[in-house]
């Protein structure tokens, strides 16, 4: 049975896997994910990462706002983080103050209708950002990854057998879990050198 300390420290790492779905989402699409398997952005959400995650009105705005930083359009954000067009306008008038949303950025009520101008929704790579985005997945899933291995061995030996009771393990094997093992060695070795250790 884990304590209320362990629960509380598991639920606050879910916390931050979860509610970083959304940039997630955008890295993908940015990337190219979507439209190399074939998908919509909606329909690789939906269909291959289990849906979208709702967020609060606080969590959304936030994620306009950071996204509008990123130069995506209004239809792109709605895209990413499946909401309307509307709600995206709503929400960016709400982050500049103003009462009244702006027209969005394709000039049409309903984006998509005949006759319209829908903007490209494919934004350059900005290679630095993306940089960064892949450090901070890499500090996450070493996160998740540390917290894992402090449940007992056990755990591992279900989770694997989960995996194959379902059919194909995917990425799962010997010689991923040695990379990863001589990955996180050199991790745990670069940390000691900097003089963090415990």
């Amino acid at each position: 049975m884990l304590t209320r300390d362990e629960a509380e420290e598991y639920t606050q790492a879910l916390g931050q896997v979860v509610s970083g779905g959304w940039r997630q989402i955008f890295l993908g699409r940015r990337l190219g994910v979507p439209q190399a398997l074939g998908l919509t952005t909606k329909e690789w959400v939906d269909g291959r990462l289990g849906g979208y995650l709702k967020l609060d009105q606080d969590e959304r705005r936030a994620a306009v706002a950071e996204l509008t930083e990123e130069g995506l359009s209004a239809p792109a954000i709605g895209e990413v983080l499946d909401v309307t067009e509307k709600t995206v306008d709503r929400d960016r008038a709400e982050l500049a103050g103003t009462n009244v949303p702006a027209p969005s950025s394709n000039g049409a009520e309903n984006p998509g209708e005949a006759g319209t101008n829908v903007p490209d929704l494919v934004a350059p790579i900005d290679e630095e950002l993306l940089a960064r985005q892949q450090r901070e997945n890499l500090i996450q899933v070493l996160d998740r990854a540390v917290f894992a291995l402090e449940s007992p061995p056990s755990a591992a030996e279900a989770e694997v057998a989960r995996l194959l009771v379902e059919g194909d393990p995917g990425p799962f094997t010997p010689d991923r879990f040695d990379r990863v093992v001589a990955y996180c060695t050199a991790f745990a070795d670069a940390l000691r050198k900097a003089g963090i250790d415990g």
